[in-house]
């Protein structure tokens, strides 16, 4: 399967930039999707890795600086109901005692975010150390430590169980980008 490059993607008077920088290293847009909620768009996730992949279970196993972009594209999500959806997302993906070892560090990442609002910015670097720094709006809100759950963080959105199909494929590119916003 070809792999485009991207140079950055427009929508609707946003710009995700073609590259990124984590941990000093230049890492590039492998694809980037829409998470919808009753035909609701809640965001625009985008991956950045060093070099492309259509491979979700190599990006997730990788001690390889990558990123996560998520722009907000609706407000009113409010610190519990984040809370309660990256657990979800997390339970989805993990074995029970994988969620007993996570636990504590689910919970420091989930006191990260309050209430969420329309343009609102984060970024999720994970780290060649294993560990997870947290910005948003490009200040840095924490690091959670551990490749455990760095590799749980990725497989919301590239596990077995991903929060949507369709925007799996879109960030490994085995599928077209569905909306112009």
């Amino acid at each position: 399967m070809p792999t485009t490059v991207w140079t950055g993607v427009q929508m609707g008077g946003m710009t995700i930039p073609g590259k990124s920088v984590v941990d000093g290293q230049t890492l590039i847009l492998n694809g980037t999707g829409v998470r919808s909620v009753f035909l609701l768009d809640i965001y625009l996730i985008s991956l950045y890795l060093n070099s492309p992949s259509h491979d979700a279970a190599s990006i997730i196993q990788a001690g390889r600086p990558a990123q996560l972009r998520i722009d907000f594209l609706h407000g009113g999500a409010g610190h519990d109901m984040l809370a309660k959806g990256w657990r979800k997302g997390f339970e989805r993906n993990q074995s029970a005692a994988m969620m007993i070892r996570l636990k504590g560090r689910l919970e420091q990442f989930s006191d990260l975010f309050g209430d969420v609002n329309k343009g609102d910015v984060f970024f999720f670097d994970f780290l060649s150390d294993g560990d997870t720094r947290i910005r948003f709006d490009e200040h840095v809100q924490g690091v959670i430590h551990g490749s455990e759950f760095q590799q749980a963080l990725l497989a919301i959105w590239l596990g077995k169980n991903p929060v949507e199909d369709g925007l799996k494929k879109e960030l490994l590119q085995q599928k077209e980008f569905r909306k112009q916003l």
